[in-house]
């Protein structure tokens, strides 16, 4: 009965969407007169995994017993939240499983040998594994949002094309020692904990030599700390590694774990950026111990009372980085260049070689450049962002007046149900609806068919509290927001001051349009370890943006607030006067954006405080204001600026590390940060304006390292390797430049 009364007030206050215009992220096509009402309701507007998430077979929890056979009846199942649990579930080619926004829980699945085009997506595997079978090559598969789900494979197993994103509280275990591989995937966002698998480590790998592993690229990768080892790898031919984070490692100090965080023997080429955390175990290991024939470190930072070591043999390249190394014992073969050296501020603007400074152009760098250059890699694909779905259309404000209120029925949702799962419709309100952080939120029928819009635009439409787990004495950290748009308020979802924070949460598949601010973290507590899954921002003031509490005297419990070890994945930023913002008190630390879209904004986006932010395979274009991105620290990977017009510079930050770039805008690169030491490290780029000249005015320090890279405007010093010190350019590599992408590639 009481579905039936809530379909009834639905219908009383809703629009259904036969009465809505619909509309894209583009200009409007008139809808003719003479098309009757119901052809807009075979419009589907939703994006491209939300189209495939509803049209998937749904199968209720009553039905659980029967999930392998809906599987191999329809191909493509979609699971209620709540458990599956008690049927082992085998995948084969193009079958797709959708677990509900919360993850829906099921026993272990398998993908069989020899399956292509397998999804699953939003689940959590308790007390077992995503298992890869052997045989014919798994290739081209999709596995995103996991908790409490290790990741391993068969003897024998071959993995080939797939992408791991968002695995959380997991671990990996790949012994292919006797046979089999991995190639050419995507590992995005992998986070293991002291809960993995006791006895080996939380990322485990090994390779052989007749069927070799290379060209995998692990983006975000978290080991908080775990009980023993942390990364062991063995015996691969290539490994990319962007963004490691340990917070102490085999902190019990016994049998179970006695190597360095990242642990790697036998190894090929290996590179690894934005190494950071530290070593609080009572028996310290070091940071890394690598033997490999050719390694690249890039912003490394990683503490530990113990030296990091590096085998004889290797060829290092350490460039940018606040840490240095020893070499284990042997006779030294291999050599070392280090430049960008932050932990030796007297000479950060030096090239080293060997240990010994290079003041002018080396006499004979083919060595070195052959090294570092090596076989040309395939750059990741460019993402092709889908057109946001614009389900009001360019009237919406003129459209929402007199329109009935649904802000009490959305809540009464919110309160009896702890989520209010709502239908294709559109949801006027005139009051904030209210949000508990244990495990309470809202989620519709998609970003084109669901929009929930302010009456007026003096109010947040969704504003969080904190909130006690039932039963419980301790306040939730999680909450679900999941395919709808929210249009129009003063702030799509505000997050009020002292509110506790959040972790391990993955809003997904939400548009946030026409607000000052889309989502406000005003002097809030911590959001720690989440994933934001297509979550975008368009005509906003400013798309998301942290707003800390600042330190009061010298009061040490006052928390300021953080950002930590977050994902913004296939995220867009459209029309915003700031497309996104995050300036700390307390530093916020490892915040990464994977293949999203920063568009006609003012300014793209700005930081303060934060170690080690990232942006991997990143698109900016028509963004207009003083600069396009600015602020403390950035890394940008396989990133591209064209079309902007920013008054000043492309970006203004104390210290950037790029890889595989085109900054293609003839404007000046950038600008100095007055009172800080600046220092910008390019490699494998293209710079099309002027790289040099910054407008520096005080006695501050500022260095450049551009390597294998193109200065379009300084033909004369447009070679391998050159050092810039307060705008004075010094050749090191007399050579011309290839540059192509080397960190963020496959094979």
């Amino acid at each position: 009965m009481r579905k039936l009364i809530n379909i009834l007030l639905f219908c009383s206050t809703v629009s259904f969407a036969q009465n809505y215009q619909y509309a894209q992220n583009k200009k409007q096509e008139p809808i003719k007169a003479s098309q009757p009402s119901k052809a807009a309701q075979k419009l589907d507007l939703n994006q491209i995994e939300e189209k495939a998430y509803f049209a998937a077979h749904f199968l209720p929890l009553s039905e659980k017993a029967n999930i392998q056979k809906a599987l191999d009846q329809y191909g493509s199942i979609r699971l209620d939240k709540g458990s599956y649990e008690g049927v082992e579930i085998t995948m084969h080619s193009n079958q797709h499983i959708y677990g509900h926004p919360t993850l829906s829980w099921t026993s272990k699945i398998t993908i069989a040998g020899g399956s292509s085009n397998v999804s699953l997506i939003n689940m959590h595997v308790e007390g077992s594994t995503l298992h890869l079978g052997a045989g014919s090559p798994i290739t081209n598969c999709l596995f995103k949002t996991f908790s409490f789900t290790g990741i391993t494979a068969d003897v024998g197993a071959k993995i080939e094309n797939c992408e791991f994103i968002n695995f959380i509280n997991s671990y990996i275990y790949f012994d292919f020692s006797t046979s089999g591989y991995y190639r050419n995937n995507k590992f995005i966002k992998i986070q293991t904990g002291g809960g993995y698998l006791q006895g080996v480590a939380g990322i485990f790998i090994k390779g052989n030599n007749t069927t070799p592993s290379f060209g995998n690229t692990h983006v975000w990768s978290n080991l908080l700390t775990p009980n023993g080892d942390a990364i062991v790898l063995d015996n691969l031919q290539s490994s990319n590694w962007i963004g490691v984070d340990a917070e102490m490692w085999n902190s019990q100090g016994n049998s179970i774990g006695n190597k360095s965080m990242f642990y790697a023997t036998n190894m090929g080429d290996l590179a690894i950026t934005e190494l950071g955390g530290a070593d609080y175990s009572n028996i310290p290991t070091g940071g890394f111990n690598i033997q490999a024939n050719k390694l690249v470190l890039v912003g490394n930072g990683i503490g530990s009372k113990i030296d990091s070591k590096v085998s004889p043999n290797a060829n290092v390249f350490n460039i940018g980085s606040y840490k240095t190394y020893i070499r284990s014992t042997g006779a030294v073969t291999g050599f070392s260049v280090e430049a960008q050296r932050n932990y030796d501020s007297d000479h950060a603007s030096d090239v080293y070689l060997d240990g010994k400074l290079q003041p002018t152009a080396l006499a004979n760098p083919s060595n070195i450049i052959n090294s570092y250059v090596g076989t040309k890699k395939t750059p990741w694909a460019r993402p092709n962002w889908e057109d946001l779905p614009d389900p009001l259309g360019a009237n919406w404000k003129a459209n929402r007046v007199g329109k009935p209120d649904s802000a009490s029925y959305i809540q009464n949702l919110i309160n009896t149900n702890k989520i209010a799962e709502l239908p294709e419709g559109v949801f006027y309100i005139g009051s904030t609806l209210i949000v508990g952080s244990n495990d309470e939120g809202i989620i519709g029928a998609g970003t084109g068919k669901t929009v929930i819009c302010g009456l007026t635009d003096d109010f947040p439409l969704i504003t969080m509290v904190d909130k006690v787990f039932d039963g419980a004495s301790y306040i939730g950290s999680r909450y679900y927001l999941a395919n709808l748009t929210l249009q129009g308020g003063s702030k799509g979802q505000f997050f009020p001051e002292d509110f506790t924070g959040t972790t391990y949460v993955s809003p997904k598949f939400v548009v946030f349009r026409n607000q000052a601010i889309g989502v406000h973290l005003y002097k809030m507590g911590g959001t720690d370890n989440c994933f934001w899954d297509n979550v975008s921002f368009v005509n906003c003031g400013i798309g998301l943006y942290q707003n800390p509490k600042p330190f009061i005297g010298s009061d040490s419990n006052a928390s300021p607030g953080y950002i930590d070890k977050t994902i913004w994945y296939n995220a867009q930023f459209i029309n915003c006067g700031i497309g996104m913002s995050t300036k700390a008190m307390r530093g916020n630390n490892l915040l990464t954006w994977v293949n999203c879209k920063f568009d006609n904004n003012e300014v793209a986006y700005e930081n303060g405080s934060t170690s080690y932010p990232i942006m991997a395979n990143c698109t900016f274009t028509n963004n207009h204001g003083e600069y396009v991105i600015r602020g403390g620290d950035i890394s940008l990977y396989n990133c591209d600026f064209s079309g902007n017009t920013p008054n000043i510079a492309t970006h203004n930050f104390v210290q950037l590390w790029a890889d595989g770039c085109n900054f293609m805008d003839n404007v000046k690169f950038s600008n100095v940060v007055s009172g800080n030491d600046n220092s910008q490290t390019v490699l494998n780029s293209t710079i099309v304006g002027d790289a040099f000249h910054k407008n520096r005015a005080d006695a501050k320090p500022d260095n450049s390292l551009f390597m294998n890279t193109n200065l379009v405007a300084h033909p004369e010093y447009n070679k391998f390797m050159v050092t810039v010190h307060n705008e004075v350019p010094n050749v090191i590599i007399d050579a011309v430049p290839d540059p192509y992408p080397q960190i963020l590639v496959t094979q």
